[in-house]
C-alpha cells in the first residue's frame, strides 16, 4: 500500500512538472512575440516617438536579444534539453530584476528610504522571525537520513521567514501604507510592473525546481554551474550597468553632436578629426604673441616648448582635450606612484620582524576605522 501511494505521488509530481514546463514554453513564446512587436514599433517610431532615437535603438536591441533568447528557451524546453532551463532562468531572472527595480523607482521607494529608517525600530520583533525561520530550516539539516522530515523543516522555516518579512514591512509602513497603496496602484504602470515581478518570479520558481531539473536532464555539474552564476550575477550585472554600459555609450556619443538633451546628430569621425587637428609653428622669440603665428580664428594655444634652442608653439582646434589629457598623464605619473609606493613600503614594514613591530602594527590598524572627522577641528 505504501509503495502504491508513493508511486501515485510520483506520477502526480511528474504531471505537475510537465504542466509547468508546457506553461513555461507558452510564456516564452508570448515574450518572444511581444518583444519583437514592441522592438519593431520602437524602431519605426510608433511608440515613444518623442524619445531620442538612440534610446529607442538601445531598447529595441535589448528587446530583440531578449526575444531571441526567449524563443531559444521555448525551443529547447520543448525538446527537453537542459539548455532551455538555463536560457529560461536567464530571461526570467533579468525580467524579474528589471520589473522589480523599475517598479520600485516608479513607486518612489528609493526616495522613501528615510521613512523606513524612521520606523525601522518598530519592526525589529517581526524581523527576528526571519532569523527564527532560518534556524528552523537549518535544523532540518540534522535529518539527512529522513528526507520527509528534512523537507518539512525547510518548508516551515521558509514560511516563517516569508511571513515575518511581510509583517515587518507592514509594521514599518503602517502609518502611510493605505495612502501609498491607493495612490501608487491606481495607475496602470505600477500594476503592470508588479504583475511582471509576480510572473517572472513564478516561472523562475517553476524552472528552478529539482523535479523540473530532473525532467530536463540537468546534471549535478549543470546545477552547480547555475548556482555559481547566480552568486556571480550581482557583480556581473553591476559591471555591465555601471562600467561596460556607460563605456560603450560614451564611445557611441563620441560619434555624435549631442548636448545631452535633444536628439543626437551623427557626425562620424568629425569629433576625432577636430581634437587631433594640431598646428605646430616656430617662434621668432619666446614671448611672441600667438595671433602672429597661428590662425587664431581656428586654433587656440596649447603650449610652448624649446627644442634644440628653437621655440615652438602648439595650437589645437580643441585645446580642452589636450589640457585634460595632460592632467591625466600628470596624475598617472605623479599621484599614482606617490600613493602606491609608500603603501607597499608600509605593508612590507608591517610584515617584518623588527623589534616593537607588533605595537606599531596594532597602533596603525586601530587608526584605520577612525573616521576622518575625528581629526578635523
Amino acid at each position: 500500500m505504501g509503495k502504491l501511494m508513493e508511486k501515485m505521488k510520483r506520477l502526480s509530481s511528474d504531471k505537475q512538472t510537465q504542466a509547468l514546463i508546457h506553461l513555461t514554453i507558452l510564456w516564452h513564446s508570448l515574450i518572444t512575440v511581444l518583444g519583437l512587436g514592441v522592438a519593431v514599433t520602437l524602431l519605426v517610431g510608433i511608440l515613444l516617438s518623442q524619445t531620442p532615437f538612440w534610446l529607442r535603438a538601445i531598447i529595441s536591441i535589448v528587446l530583440f536579444a531578449t526575444s531571441i533568447t526567449s524563443g531559444l528557451a521555448a525551443l529547447n524546453l520543448n525538446r527537453k534539453r537542459r539548455q532551455g532551463r538555463t536560457l529560461s532562468l536567464v530571461v526570467n531572472y533579468l525580467g524579474f530584476l528589471g520589473c522589480l527595480f523599475y517598479g520600485l523607482h516608479v513607486l518612489g521607494i528609493f526616495s522613501g528610504i528615510d521613512v523606513l529608517a524612521a520606523n525601522f525600530g518598530r519592526g525589529l520583533i517581526p524581523l527576528a522571525g526571519v532569523l527564527v525561520g532560518y534556524l528552523i530550516s537549518a535544523t532540518g539539516d540534522r535529518f539527512h537520513h529522513q528526507v520527509e522530515i528534512e523537507e518539512r523543516f525547510r518548508k516551515i522555516g521558509r514560511w516563517v521567514a516569508w511571513i515575518s518579512t511581510v509583517i515587518f514591512f507592514i509594521v514599518i509602513l503602517t502609518p502611510n501604507l493605505p495612502t501609498f497603496i491607493f495612490t501608487s496602484f491606481s495607475k496602470p504602470l505600477p500594476l503592470a510592473l508588479m504583475g511582471g515581478v509576480f510572473l517572472f518570479g513564478f516561472f523562475i520558481r517553476a524552472i528552478w525546481r529539482n523535479e523540473t531539473a530532473n525532467a530536463l536532464q540537468a546534471t549535478q555539474a549543470h546545477v552547480e554551474t547555475l548556482d555559481g552564476y547566480l552568486f556571480l550575477s550581482p557583480n556581473f550585472l553591476g559591471f555591465i550597468l555601471f562600467f561596460a554600459g556607460p563605456l560603450l555609450f560614451s564611445f557611441y556619443i563620441s560619434f555624435t553632436n549631442w548636448d545631452a538633451f535633444g536628439n543626437a546628430q551623427w557626425v562620424g569621425f568629425e569629433n576625432y578629426a577636430r581634437i587631433f587637428t594640431l598646428d605646430l609653428k616656430p617662434l621668432q622669440y619666446p614671448d611672441q604673441v600667438f595671433t602672429e603665428v597661428l590662425d587664431y580664428s581656428r586654433f587656440d594655444e596649447v603650449t610652448r616648448f624649446n627644442l634644440f634652442g628653437q621655440w615652438y608653439i602648439l595650437g589645437a582646434l580643441d585645446k580642452l582635450f589636450w589640457i585634460a589629457l595632460g592632467n591625466t598623464i600628470f596624475f598617472c605619473i605623479v599621484a599614482v606612484p606617490l600613493s602606491v609606493i609608500p603603501a607597499l613600503l608600509i605593508s612590507n614594514i608591517l610584515n617584518s620582524r623588527m623589534p616593537g613591530m607588533r605595537i606599531f602594527r596594532a597602533i596603525f590598524i586601530l587608526s584605520l576605522p577612525s573616521p576622518p572627522r575625528l581629526g578635523s577641528p
